[in-house]
């Protein structure tokens, strides 16, 4: 098919220009041969580079689907997003597309996976070689999900003879003499090719780009502290005979027997009996030989003994050292006991134990002091371990906001979501209990719960927030200034065009701040006050009538000239404006213009944790956990709804005792947390639910003077059955036989 081979990685980039009349012709006529651009790293990353360069990075097509579902409607009525949404979706017209976009970079992500193990990233260095190539190759897998995930989402449906399908999978860089008539994929084949590409960028990248310690990570040198012995309890990080005595329970509320030192600030280990012990593990003990001091007090006539064993594990620990310790005059008089010349074997995440061999004394520390050089630092990394300069130089912060193992995760939750949604589910070959896993697991081992940040919210005003996995702020050195997303969606008054109009059925689904919707009697709400007492998000997210925004009140009501409903061509049409994404540091009154630095976000934790939610309540309930992540379904929203200000303890959401009950409120989180990020138009098709897609787009008259609060149907969405799905584009249905979606 013409429009998957259009693009053969032929492009401007870095200054060079491989030049031909098609993107398909012949390699000996370009400019530079295949030879040329392996014997040149910068020029062959510069395939994969284009790739990247073809990410969004706004939020325009976004806010065309927010405007395209019940989120909102647009100002501009002649617009072709408007024109769908109100019943002009075609094949043969579907600015939603994304066939031809996605598969041109497809096209550069298999052009440099065809030679990327050809190139030699660095001819100096084997190891900066082996990493780069690494990494190169798991970005471009992941980049490839990323596309393909695009086609999933926009193109997949059921066809006329009831087929669940996808897209053509295409792995290959494509020429012209290839059969170009290639049949559509089921949707499960493509479904398990996006995993395939995530678990590939997984592997080969880290979780995310950070500079390695400067010392080769957390290694043993110097002092192990009494009282920081492993979790786990009684058998696993301690062995305590008596736990009677543990009277330091402000440090460690267990049986290990710990007191505070005498006119210290630290805690030690006392009433030691033989036999008790404690576990230490270290992420890395260097080869080599160390002088070893016990801080030990005693005041027993009987010496006592600590013995000192290592080992990977704790059934394999073998002695190294035994420390003998006299009567110190006090069970707070302290001495140091040393034994020097101890040969370690070193290794990574050792175990060290504490044995009471002789008890009858306490103990402070255990001082490890490598009395030859360290070697010079290096980093695990896949099995394997690496400089600290050459992993910083392949996987260090420099490349950060290109594809990460951790957005290999967040992508790979998102599609195996998808699969298990009413729509796919039963072609897809994924489940519930699949979706669940999938996300759970990433967020277990990316901290739980703690992944849900305090500003996670306003993400969007920092590239460094925690709460994002994925955005494009740093990729390009020529993230310039820039005031477009303001000039298009401003009020009038603040010398915008007002764009995107959110709807009041949006509005309406922002709960009052006690967490209670505002239709439930115990919500408080006030029709002659209705932005009074909102969930903290209506306010960060909606302009509404009263709105402080950039140090004036906006004024949407019909009385107002400039801001007011219909007022103006560039006026709301629904009695609110679009605040999220807004800088209001952006100026766009002529002669004062300020603009600021943008970025767009591809993945973050938030999505992750509502795509748990979702799957976990429909897997296991609202508070089931068979997998042990730690967290269930309803602890991700109630920390959701408590980031966002919702008074605790949370009513509403105890009161939400069954699946179907939380179902409805984990959709309605997942609407107001992800609004505008384009994933409303596509919830809604995947959930199948038509009477949510065809619902009227209702805006808020209010009159000023009266105070009425009048909410009217201004947009109706005739959204046929079949429109679940997208279509095909018509012209790749009619040149190259592709099966069409039912209904298109």
């Amino acid at each position: 098919m013409k429009n998957l081979t259009t693009y053969f990685a032929l492009f401007l980039l870095g200054g060079v220009l491989f030049s031909c009349q098609e993107f398909l012709a012949p390699e000996e006529d370009n400019a530079l041969t295949r030879e040329d651009i392996i014997a040149n790293p910068s020029l062959a990353e510069g395939i994969l580079l284009k790739a990247y360069q073809e990410l969004p990075n706004d939020i325009f097509g976004n806010l065309d689907l927010a405007i395209a579902s019940d989120e909102a409607t647009g100002n501009l009525i002649t617009s072709n997003i408007v024109a769908i949404a109100t019943g002009g979706w075609q094949a043969a017209n579907d600015p939603l597309a994304k066939w031809d976009y996605a598969y041109k970079n497809i096209q550069y992500v298999n052009r440099f996976l065809e030679i990327a193990d050809e190139v030699r990233w660095s001819t100096q260095d084997p190891s900066l070689d082996q990493l780069f190539r690494q990494r190169l190759v798991g970005e471009a897998h992941g980049l490839r999900a990323y596309y393909q995930m695009l086609l999933l989402q926009h193109h997949a449906g059921v066809t006329t003879d009831g087929q669940l399908l996808g897209f053509p999978i295409v792995l290959e860089p494509l020429t012209i003499d290839d059969n170009l008539f290639l049949p559509r994929n089921t949707y499960q084949e493509c479904l398990a090719q996006i995993m395939s590409d995530c678990d590939v960028a997984i592997q080969n990248i880290a979780a995310s780009y950070a500079n390695a310690d400067p010392n080769g990570g957390n290694f043993l040198n110097g002092r192990v502290e009494a009282e920081d012995y492993d979790e786990g309890g009684q058998g696993v990080g301690y062995n305590d005979a008596d736990p009677e005595n543990n009277i330091g329970g402000q440090y460690r509320s267990d049986g290990v027997d710990i007191e505070r030192v005498t006119g210290e600030s630290g805690f030690n280990v006392g009433w030691t009996n033989d036999g008790e012990w404690l576990n230490y593990t270290q992420e890395r003990i260097f080869a080599g030989r160390y002088n070893i001091t016990a801080r030990m007090a005693s005041n027993s006539g009987a010496p006592g003994q600590l013995r000192i064993l290592i080992g990977d594990n704790s059934a394999s620990l073998e002695e190294v050292a035994i420390i003998q310790a006299g009567n110190t005059g006090g069970w707070q008089t302290w001495q140091e006991f040393t034994v020097e010349g101890i040969q370690l074997e070193g290794g990574t995440n050792q175990v060290i134990r504490f044995e009471i061999v002789n008890g009858g004394f306490n103990l402070d520390y255990v001082s490890f002091d490598k009395t030859d050089p360290f070697p010079s630092p290096s980093v695990a990394f896949n099995g394997q371990e690496y400089s600290v300069l050459t992993y910083d130089r392949a996987m260090g912060a420099r490349w950060r906001n290109r594809f990460t193992g951790s957005a290999g995760h967040a992508l790979k939750a998102r599609a195996a979501l998808y699969g298990a949604s009413p729509a796919y589910q039963a072609g897809s070959g994924v489940n519930w209990e699949n979706a669940a896993a999938i996300a759970g697991a990433f967020l277990a081992g990316s901290g739980g719960l703690d992944v849900v940040t305090p500003n996670g919210i306003t993400y969007y005003q920092n590239s460094l927030n925690e709460d994002i996995i994925w955005n494009n702020s740093q990729v390009f050195a020529n993230n310039s200034n820039r005031s477009n997303w303001e000039q298009q969606n401003f009020p009038p008054s603040l010398f915008g065009l007002g764009r995107t109009n959110p709807s009041h059925n949006l509005a309406a689904s922002f709960p009052m701040d006690n967490g209670f919707p505002i239709d439930n009697p115990n919500s408080g709400y006030d029709d002659f006050l209705p932005y009074i007492g909102r969930d903290a998000r209506f306010y960060a997210y909606l302009i509404s009538n009263g709105s402080f925004f950039k140090g004036r009140t906006i004024g949407t009501s019909v009385n107002n000239e400039i801001d007011g409903i219909n007022a103006l061509d560039n006026s709301t049409r629904t009695g609110y404006y679009l605040r999220k994404f807004m800088d209001e540091t952006v100026n766009l009154e002529a002669g004062r213009q300020v603009a600021t630095l943008h970025h767009y976000t591809h993945l973050r934790f938030t999505e992750v944790l509502l795509n748990y939610a979702e799957a976990a309540n429909e897997a296991w309930g609202p508070d089931g956990d068979p997998n042990g992540y730690g967290f269930t379904a309803r602890q991700v929203i109630s920390a959701l709804r408590g980031r966002a200000g919702i008074s605790q303890p949370d009513a509403y959401l105890i009161s939400r005792s069954g699946k179907e009950a939380m179902r409805t409120l984990i959709r309605n989180e997942r609407k107001l947390e992800l609004c505008f990020e384009g994933h409303r138009f596509w919830d809604l098709r995947r959930w199948n639910d038509l009477p949510a897609i065809t619902q009227p787009i209702q805006g808020v008259f209010i009159d000023a003077n009266t105070f009425q609060f009048d909410v009217r149907n201004i947009e109706n969405r005739p959204y046929q059955d079949y429109m679940i799905y997208g279509p095909i584009p018509l012209d790749e249905v009619l040149k190259y036989d592709i099966q069409q979606n039912r209904g298109w």
